[in-house]
């Protein structure tokens, strides 16, 4: 009896034994199946028959003490290929399931609610298909959802409502539509929700506003309507984020909003939102991006906006503001982008915004703004790779001090009042891509330093009183796509090179003294300047040079045909005479035609 017993017990132990080898085995077959149908899997090389025993070793796989796999995380490894060949009913003891960032397509396949250990699944930013299966609900101990960045439609289920542990949904970026949001119950977990870039078209969904720990809601570029809930702002104190752009709702915010004292990020830009908001804005200290571009806001921006000292963003773009910009803007001194463009903003420039050296991008366009761009501006501004001014009523001269923003790489001034000549130093500006000073009172001659600007793809220097002649120089910048000199004081011949050539008449009339191809007015000499193709060597001979050299070709034409002429016969000296001055002529000719070139270079 004894040894029966012990003969049982060793048998239920040898099975206990085998079981899990057996599982795992089929677990490992499993996925050799699904390696098996992908149409790319070179970085499953690990994945082998011949290493099937060791399949815990392989990449991307992790099992757990008894050997079974829990986890498989290949997120970024180029797969290709869909989910229907996966065996989820090998793989029960999942918790963790990531392959973000692959080239996956297809279904979701409903067997996935198998997996009811999983407390994480991430299959963002693939090429998934259709719709959410309901069968979703069954992954009641999920923690973490991503269907972000795929080709995903149809209906957010109403079985999502069922994981109520999850903290992070993010179902971005697809285009799934609406669904009746009153059968969604609050997720008390909540921590972060993403629905941004689908076409959800109710109004605010209610169940939000009862997820207490949110700290992250983005529900931008959809089609929501209606006002924002008052429960919003009285119910949800942890968000830090808050992303609303480009929606339909409407009407003003309230001024409980003061109540998100931890908000980081608040974006309501390109909706319908109007009112007077910045008084409140200015009250929550914590604000680090500010965007309300393209609504209806309205009144001043308060002095409190100084009170935003750890603000990094701001976009007041296409609103209503209509008062000066205040000096106290100036204490926000981390900013690096600032927009305050299509306003009714009046007034000069507060000296305090030299304070803002940390700027990179400054758009005040489409305003009224008066006064000068003081050198100490420019001088504080050094990070700066965008300047857009234009359609405002700035006036007195560019500072030289515009050369040391060597960062630029567009700087628009048109339609203001600025005057004086162009600085040369402009030329110092290397990295510009845009320049464009048209419709200004710039006098003086085109500087040759523009022609430093070799990245430069667009220059427009039309309608100022600019004089001279084109610099040849301008000529090298191959790059340059779009060039407008018109409606100037310019002279002289339209430099000959490859580059200008390009251009239509269009980007040289309106200056009543150049001349030369693509304009109808012939010049007078077609002698005018050009620009030696690069890597060429040809005649570049100076100035001074073709003078010397043609005082020598005249002193022996003088010295010896006067010497030799009164050596041989009359009507030799004769035929000397009339041939010297035929000489002289030339040589008079040619010195003006070399005085106007020097002159034009």
């Amino acid at each position: 009896m004894k040894t029966t017993y012990l003969f049982l017990a060793y048998i239920s132990l040898l099975t206990l034994c085998l079981c899990p080898t057996r599982a795992a085995t089929s677990e490992a077959e499993g996925l050799m199946r699904w390696k098996s149908s992908l149409s790319s899997s070179a970085s499953l090389e690990s994945w082998s028959v011949n290493n099937i025993s060791n399949h815990c070793r392989w990449i991307g796989i992790r099992c757990n003490d008894e050997g079974y796999v829990s986890g498989i995380d290949l997120p970024g490894a180029g797969l290709a290929g869909t989910l229907d060949q996966f065996h989820f009913t090998a793989l029960l003891n999942l918790t963790t399931f990531n392959l973000s960032g692959n080239y996956l397509n297809g279904s979701i396949p409903g067997a996935l609610g198998n997996l009811t250990s999983l407390t994480l699944l991430d299959l963002s930013a693939n090429l998934f298909s259709g719709a959410i299966p309901p069968e979703i609900g069954r992954l009641t101990e999920l923690r973490y959802l991503s269907f972000f960045n795929n080709l995903m439609v149809g209906e957010i289920p109403y079985q999502i409502g069922n994981l109520r542990k999850v903290r992070f949904l993010d179902l971005g970026s697809n285009t799934f539509e609406t669904h009746d949001w009153s059968r969604f119950p609050t997720f008390p977990f909540l921590t972060h929700l993403n629905l941004g870039w689908n076409e959800l078209n109710s109004e605010f969904p209610h169940f939000i506003t009862t997820c207490l720990n949110l700290t992250f809601l983005d529900l931008s570029l959809n089609y929501f309507t209606g006002q924002i809930p008052e429960s919003l702002f009285t119910n949800l104190f942890k968000l830090e984020n808050l992303d609303l752009t480009r929606n339909g709702f409407q009407g003003p915010l309230s001024p409980n909003i003061t109540n998100l004292s931890k908000l980081k990020d608040l974006r309501l830009g390109d909706s319908f939102f109007s009112g007077n908001i910045l008084d409140s804005v200015s009250l929550i200290p914590s604000l680090q991006i500010l965007e309300l571009y393209n609504n209806s806001f309205i009144g001043e921006i308060p002095p409190s906006i100084g009170l935003l000292t750890n603000l990094q963003f701001l976009d007041l773009e296409m609103n209503r503001f209509n008062s000066s910009i205040p000096r106290e803007l100036g204490l926000c001194n981390k900013l690096t982008y600032l927009d305050l463009s299509h306003n009714s903003l009046s007034g000069p420039l507060p000296i305090s915004l030299s304070n803002l050296g940390n700027l990179s991008e400054l758009s005040l366009s489409n305003n009224s703004l008066t006064g000068e761009i003081l050198p100490h501006f420019v001088k504080s501004w050094r990070k700066l790779i965008s300047v857009i001014i234009q359609d405002n009523e700035f006036s007195g001269e560019l500072p030289s001090e515009i050369g040391l923003l060597t960062n630029l790489k567009y700087l628009i001034l048109y339609n203001n009042s600025f005057s004086g000549s162009i600085p040369p130093k402009i030329g110092n500006l290397q990295n510009l891509w845009w320049l464009d000073l048209s419709t200004n009172n710039f006098s003086g001659l085109i500087p040759s330093t523009i022609g430093n600007l070799s990245k430069l793809d667009i220059l427009d220097l039309s309608s100022n009183k600019l004089n001279g002649p084109i610099p040849s120089i301008i000529g090298n910048l191959s790059n340059m796509e779009f060039l407008r000199l018109s409606s100037n004081k310019l002279n002289g011949q339209i430099p000959r090179s490859n580059q200008f050539s390009t251009f239509e008449n269009d980007s040289y009339i309106g200056n009543l003294g150049l001349c030369g191809l693509p304009l109808t007015r012939k010049c007078k000499e077609d002698d005018g300047p050009t620009v030696n193709p690069a890597g060429k060597k040809g005649n570049n001979l100076s100035f001074l040079e073709e003078v010397g050299i043609s005082m020598a070709f005249g002193f022996i034409f003088g010295f010896w045909g006067v010497i030799g002429s009164f050596v041989l016969k009359k009507s030799w000296r004769f035929a000397f005479f009339n041939f010297f001055d035929a000489v002289g002529d030339w040589l008079y000719v040619r010195s003006l035609v070399l005085v106007s070139k020097w002159r034009r270079t």
